[in-house]
């Protein structure tokens, strides 16, 4: 899946930009910038984690100038591989629903698909219990948006929240082909890192009839 494969495009699609000591040991990707009026950049993005860049990235233009951009300063950004795109979309509408950055009141939201049911992903920290320390895991979410209303899908409570979804969408698509497919969810057929192939299975269901 294109979140599973996330760590290992990160891991060997950056090249190395420049020769100078500052930038030397760190990576970069090719990418778009899109700002507020509308102009397009087309910079080297820093690659760092999906945690990282959901709060603002780092990036160089043509010249090799380092700047940083927070959320609330552009509409979006691309990071540009061989045989993919991943689109970060500038959102402020989902701090009710999630943590967000200290620096901003808008997040990058990474926009994994569109449609009728356009699905995101979004990384949030939690302290867990590691022995008798306490690390910080990262604990990722898909986010679903619906007529504006936000619905989190996440690996502990899977089917639970599909469940959510789904019973907002009664109207919307074939209440028994969603049934049908509620319960390939329930019974394990899909994880969470199959969330966009449900998601896209969802959306070809037949509208709902009276």
């Amino acid at each position: 899946m294109k979140i599973a494969l996330l760590i290992l495009i990160f891991a060997i699609s950056p090249f190395w930009l420049f020769s100078d000591e500052k930038t030397k040991d760190t990576k970069y990707s090719r990418g778009k910038i899109y700002l507020l009026n509308n102009d397009t950049v087309d910079v080297y993005v820093k690659s760092e984690p999906v945690y990282d860049m959901q709060g603002g990235i780092h990036y160089l233009d043509s010249t090799g100038t380092a700047f940083s951009l927070l959320p609330s300063k552009a509409k979006g950004f691309s990071l540009l591989y061989k045989n993919d795109t991943m689109n970060f979309e500038s959102r402020k509408d989902l701090k009710m629903v999630l943590f967000t950055s200290k620096k901003s009141k808008s997040n990058f939201i990474y926009w994994v698909s569109n449609g009728s049911l356009p699905l995101y992903y979004f990384v949030e920290k939690q302290l867990v219990m590691d022995g008798i320390d306490q690390v910080k895991v990262d604990v990722p979410r898909y986010m679903v948006l619906v007529d504006q209303d936000w619905f989190s899908i996440t690996s502990k409570s899977y089917a639970a929240d599909f469940t959510r979804l789904i019973s907002n969408l009664k109207e919307v698509y074939n209440n028994e082909q969603m049934k049908a497919l509620l319960t390939e969810v329930a019974d394990g057929k899909y994880k969470f890192d199959d969330t966009p192939l449900v998601i896209a299975r969802l959306t070809k269901i037949p509208a709902f009839k009276n």
